[in-house]
């Protein structure tokens, strides 16, 4: 069975699209190579752990991990992903005070086959959390 939590992203901007009832989301034209000056901004509806199934960006193509305070403005702290090290097993909450939100973007310089990310619920099992089907 699917252990990937449905509903857990919303796509606010760009080209990236969302599978498995919202619970993942995929780089543009995943499996196949991105294109150049791509990007995307996916806002994280209901607490879970990211992990990557699939992750192949550029260096400087970095995915962001961004914590907002309520007013939209201040950042307070975010995580990167670039090459081939993506989230495993990340816990992410949807904050009282905030929210929380996933960028991309690609360069003008190299594509790659990019990734497929999904939110799994909380208390699943480790030994469910493995590539879901696209």
């Amino acid at each position: 069975p699917s252990c990937a939590r449905a509903g857990a992203f919303w796509l606010q901007s760009g080209s990236c699209t969302l599978s498995q009832n919202g619970g993942c989301f995929e780089s543009p034209n995943y499996p196949n190579n991105y294109g150049n000056n791509m990007n995307c901004a996916i806002n994280i509806t209901k607490g879970a752990y990211l992990v990557a199934f699939d992750f192949n960006v550029g260096y400087d193509d970095e995915l962001r991990l961004h914590y907002f305070y309520s007013d939209g403005y201040s950042n307070s702290w975010y995580e990167t992903y670039s090459g081939t090290y993506g989230p495993r097993g990340h816990w992410v909450g949807r904050s009282p005070s905030g929210y929380r939100q996933i960028t991309w973007s690609s360069d003008e310089n190299q594509t790659r086959s990019g990734f497929k990310i999904c939110a799994i619920e909380e208390g699943a099992d480790e030994d469910e959390i493995r590539p879901l089907s696209p």
